[in-house]
């Protein structure tokens, strides 16, 4: 019985480290990628907020402006 035990703290332990390491790898491959992926991913927000702007919002001039 306790070497069962002791197998499955083993195997936890390895599944943890193992589940931590394949984390780090992943941030890290997030944080190469991540500047590429976060400028093309604002390139396309910005794009698509662009036309929507164009064709939807239409602030009169000088709304908030005091009148001189």
């Amino acid at each position: 019985m306790n070497g069962l035990l002791e197998f499955w703290r083993r195997r936890m332990a390895a599944s943890s480290f193992l589940a931590v390491i394949g984390a780090f790898s992943g941030v890290q491959a997030l944080q190469r990628l991540g500047f590429l992926g976060f400028a093309l991913f604002g390139f396309a927000l910005t794009s698509t907020s662009e036309q929507g702007d164009h064709e939807t919002v239409n602030f009169p001039p000088d709304q908030n402006q005091p009148s001189h």
